[in-house]
């Protein structure tokens, strides 16, 4: 059984009101007069079919040439922590975290978007 097929099954019991303008509105009764289906029969299908209002900000492939970035320039911040905690340079340490903080940041903010596709 596919969602859709699954939902109708339960039975709806939650109600909701949305108020449109009046060139919204003709548009949806367009719709309505060219498919033969009821507004809120066109408003679940927009939503839960296309969910087009849901995209995400970045293409797959974005994300993975970021997080390939990501991933070279975690390798190099870890190479200039191995040298700092080592002793072999001196007074980097609040550039070293500031820049880790950025990158920690960074990765965040695309996990985040991933969870949102």
């Amino acid at each position: 059984m596919d969602q859709e097929q699954n939902q109708t099954a339960r039975k709806r019991e939650t109600r909701t009101n949305v108020r449109f303008t009046e060139a919204e509105f003709a548009q949806i009764e367009q719709a309505q007069r060219e498919t033969g289906l009821s507004v809120p029969d066109l408003l679940k299908k927009a939503f839960f079919k296309h969910r087009t209002m849901l995209r995400p900000l970045l293409s797959k492939e974005q994300v993975e040439q970021i997080m390939a970035e990501l991933r070279r320039q975690g390798n190099n911040l870890n190479q200039i922590a191995k040298q700092i905690n080592s002793g072999l340079r001196e007074g980097w340490n609040p550039s070293f975290n500031a820049m880790t903080k950025s990158y920690v940041d960074i990765r965040h903010l695309i996990s985040v978007n991933r969870a949102n596709r």
